[in-house]
């Protein structure tokens, strides 16, 4: 399959997407590396490039043990890009990142993210607020409770206490 065709996975988030020391010990046996399970950079570029992009559903336990993430977690290698650090760290903040396929014939495919309208710090509009809450909760809320929760949240700054948020929206 092309995936298999790939032979490394050069991603380039800021700071080399280094963790803090110690952090992998917070995940299972399995995970723990440098970059761990579900908060890995590997493990997100992984199953975006099997699945097309990340939701909730990447972090389910048979996604979470799929050999052909695994498989290509192993050739993903992360290089700081000091353009990216530096645009991380500016202001206004960006949030940068590239990943380049590289494939056994020497071919490369690369892509790039941030910057633009798409970028985590560029400010959203209500609609796209609104359609990433309704893939980021498929198959766990649904039609009026979705809606009574996306309701409360546009109401937010109303609220004097936000301790009285999950009592609110009981999640059955």
């Amino acid at each position: 399959t092309p995936k298999e065709r790939v032979d490394v996975i050069v991603t380039n988030p800021p700071f080399g997407g280094q963790e803090e020391d110690g952090i992998e010990t917070n995940f299972p046996q399995a995970w723990r590396t440098r970059e761990t399970a579900d908060h890995s950079i590997p493990y997100g570029v992984a199953g975006a490039l099997l699945n097309g992009n990340v939701t909730h559903h990447s972090f389910e336990d048979a996604r979470l043990h799929d050999p052909r993430v695994r498989m290509l977690v192993g050739k993903i290698e992360l290089v700081e890009n000091a353009a990216f650090t530096a645009a991380f760290e500016g202001t206004p903040q960006h949030y940068c990142a590239r990943v380049t396929l590289i494939t056994a014939t020497g071919e490369r495919l690369s892509a790039e993210s941030g910057g633009d309208e798409d970028d985590l710090a560029t400010p959203k509009s209500n609609l796209k607020i609104e359609q990433k809450l309704c893939v980021m909760t498929e198959g766990v809320l649904y039609g009026a409770c979705r809606m009574e929760i996306l309701n409360g949240l546009w109401q937010l700054q109303d609220i004097p206490d936000a301790a009285q948020l999950p009592s609110a929206y009981p999640l059955e």
